[in-house]
């Protein structure tokens, strides 16, 4: 965040640029190389006192060994620990110590010394060291920062506001649709405008969403799919999925997510025409000195989106006749757009599990989130810890009423509404696969527990997900049953036919004896069997 300039009320200035830099993927690696550089001077420069340097020094493959310790790193946190390291350095070769083996009270100095901020803690600095003893071996220095006067400072001792970056508001993303789907706007500004939207309704950090190759983004039916190739937690690839209608989109006209990727092909394809042989590799970009024509030139930083997202919330306050203020965009940063559709999803009191398929984020630990849904009071305590008060002044706004989308029909139509006109697709489709099945697909060790303790009703009867459009036999079973789903009015108990437990479906099932438009059986074997005793 930037506080000195917490308004932005000129547009973001378009930089002349006679061409692409560089790509994501070749800045990195220029990067990597530079600190790998940087990581082997220091390592020369410990000499002896390094248990690294010494363990390696009679090897053949002095350099390789050394390197690989460091490869697993981004290079962001490379550099934050090398600049603390040179800190630190500095500082005790000042004052005549040996910054290898320093003395407790040595050490304590340089940590009070760089205990900033409202909580007066030097936790950056303490893991910057810490990280340092562990991977060039400085057994000396790491004892020296396990002393209780060295971690007396990653504990605060003032209480102070968490300050946590806003969700936007509801208004401000209605006016970013209404702004992509506007006739008057120019490519450059949808092609911006369309990527922040994506990163709201996707939930994804700054950094991440940089790592998404616009030639990866697609939509099939109501969703938006792309890859990104990095993320703060793997570089593996992690694959993306957002909503296409938004809020003002309504199933065969035009969405925001339509319009967007129209520019982004066009785009990309004017990139590959000025600049053959370039590779695209990152969403956020610098679209040149010409709107009506914008390319993929240079990675947009993180600074110059922030002033792009504080100027079109000016424009929206202007849109209501408001004058924006300092204080209007409190706690506002580029950030905001991870946090947005997860304080709403919180704000509506989603469960646990729908909020957490939302966006890219560390998982709560088993057991943890064990404890948190055995406790009785855990509605009551964990109503909303986050984003319960508006974070930012909003405006009245009119959302279009909602409609269900007309998913598309995997099985063949039903006939008739009897059980024996029902039949089953020959082959599954890959991509309708859903929670609930792999849960299931987990036996017990007792071959007992996966068989259906009664037979199916007499008249096929069905539990349907309306969050996956799934429907499964139902099959009577015990009220004891691990895997009971339903009971009705009767108390007569149901689970179903393929034994998906109640924690892996994803919403409430619902009992019917006909499917609804739309409804996909169950494909798994054992409500297939069900099927074929009743047919």
């Amino acid at each position: 965040m930037c506080p000195d300039v917490p308004v932005v009320r000129e547009p973001l200035a378009l930089r002349q640029q006679p061409g692409p830099t560089s790509s994501m993927q070749q800045a990195w690696s220029k990067a990597k190389l530079d600190l790998t550089h940087q990581w082997l001077a220091l390592l020369t420069e410990m000499g002896t006192a390094s248990g690294l340097v010494t363990a390696t020094a009679q090897s053949k493959h002095v350099e390789d060994h050394r390197s690989r310790v460091i490869a697993k790193f981004a290079p962001s946190t490379l550099q934050s620990y090398f600049r603390i390291w040179r800190r630190w350095h500095d500082f005790a070769s000042n004052l005549g110590a040996s910054p290898f083996n320093p003395a407790t009270v040595l050490l304590a100095d340089f940590l009070a010394e760089h205990a900033h901020g409202p909580l007066q803690v030097a936790t950056a600095y303490f893991k910057g060291l810490s990280w340092m003893s562990r991977q060039a071996q400085l057994p000396d220095l790491f004892q020296a920062l396990q002393s209780t006067v060295c971690k007396a400072y990653l504990q605060s001792s003032t209480i102070s506001e968490k300050r946590e970056s806003a969700p936007l508001p509801l208004s401000f993303v209605l006016y970013l649709e209404k702004t992509v789907l506007a006739k008057t706007t120019t490519p450059g500004d949808v092609l911006q405008l369309g990527s922040l939207l994506f990163m709201i309704w996707s939930s994804l950090r700054w950094s991440d969403t940089l790592w998404i190759r616009p030639d990866s983004i697609t939509i099939q039916q109501h969703a938006v799919f792309a890859l990104s190739s990095h993320t703060k937690t793997t570089n593996r690839g992690m694959p993306v999925a957002c909503f296409a209608f938004g809020m003002l989109g309504q199933h065969g006209s035009a969405s925001w997510a339509q319009v967007w990727l129209n520019v982004v092909h066009q785009a990309l394809y004017d990139t590959m025409a000025t600049h053959p042989g370039f590779d695209v590799d990152y969403l956020l970009t610098e679209i040149g000195s010409d709107a009506q024509k914008p390319q993929f030139l240079k990675p947009l930083p993180r600074d110059r989106g922030l002033q792009l997202l504080r100027y079109w919330l000016c424009q929206c306050h202007e849109a209501h006749q408001v004058e924006a203020k300092p204080e209007d965009f409190h706690l506002l940063g580029t950030h905001s757009c991870k946090t947005t559709m997860l304080c709403w999803a919180q704000q509506l009191q989603l469960p646990l599990e729908q909020r957490q398929l939302q966006g890219h984020h560390r998982w709560i630990c088993g057991s943890l989130q064990s404890q948190r849904h055995s406790a009785s009071f855990d509605v009551a305590v964990h109503n909303c810890p986050e984003g319960g008060a508006p974070s930012l002044p909003d405006f009245s706004v009119q959302v279009p009423a909602w409609k269900p989308l007309p998913f598309q029909v995997d099985q063949l139509a039903v006939a008739g509404q009897t059980s024996g006109d029902v039949t089953l697709a020959s082959a599954p489709n890959p991509d309708d696969a859903e929670s609930e099945f792999s849960d299931a697909s987990e036996d017990s060790d007792d071959p007992k527990e996966n068989q259906v303790v009664e037979d199916p009703p007499d008249q096929m009867a069905f539990l349907f997900n309306p969050v996956t459009k799934v429907a499964h036999v139902a099959a009577r079973c015990e009220a004891t049953d691990r895997a009971m789903c339903y009971e009705d009015s009767s108390l007569q108990t149901f689970r179903t036919g393929c034994g998906a437990r109640p924690n892996a479906v994803s919403g409430d099932l619902c009992f019917l004896h006909c499917l609804p438009d739309g409804a996909r059986l169950c494909l798994r074997s054992a409500c297939a069997r069900f099927m074929s005793k009743s047919a």
